[in-house]
């Protein structure tokens, strides 16, 4: 499954792709939304992982574009619980919201609501022996 995980905040963007490929995920990296668009339409993503507060965009405007592009569900992560933030969150079309700082097994279940039963299956599939874990 090819997870496209897009944040400007590098530190945390680096750990999280780290996590989310020893889950057995290929990550594609952004730090926004064009360049998000840009990997998106040049290779097919099953599912957008993505700040909501990006510096040339949204992600609610991220995923809509996306959506326009292909079907592909996305979760929403952000640290701010106010206002446009918040909508953004609860009514962008994201399958899932986390509030920053999460723990990365909230992030694997956001993931697996996101995936839905037969594409986390087939996730759980990629995976070498020995390596299952959520």
């Amino acid at each position: 499954m090819r997870v496209l995980l897009v944040d400007d905040h590098i530190d945390g963007l680096e750990i999280t792709a780290k996590l989310l490929r020893m889950e057995g995920f290929e990550v594609v990296t952004a730090g926004c939304c064009q360049e998000a668009l840009s990997l998106a339409r040049h290779s097919h993503m099953d599912l957008v992982v993505t700040d909501l507060g990006l510096p040339d965009g949204t992600g609610m405007q991220l995923l809509e574009t996306l959506k326009a592009v292909y079907p592909i569900e996305g979760v929403a992560m952000t640290a701010h619980s106010e206002g446009e933030f918040l909508d953004g969150a609860t009514r962008g079309g994201f399958a899932r919201h986390l509030f920053k700082p999460f723990v990365f097994s909230d992030l694997l279940g956001a993931v697996r609501e996101a995936l839905g039963p037969e594409k986390w299956a087939l996730s759980r599939e990629s995976l070498s022996p020995g390596q299952e874990r959520a």
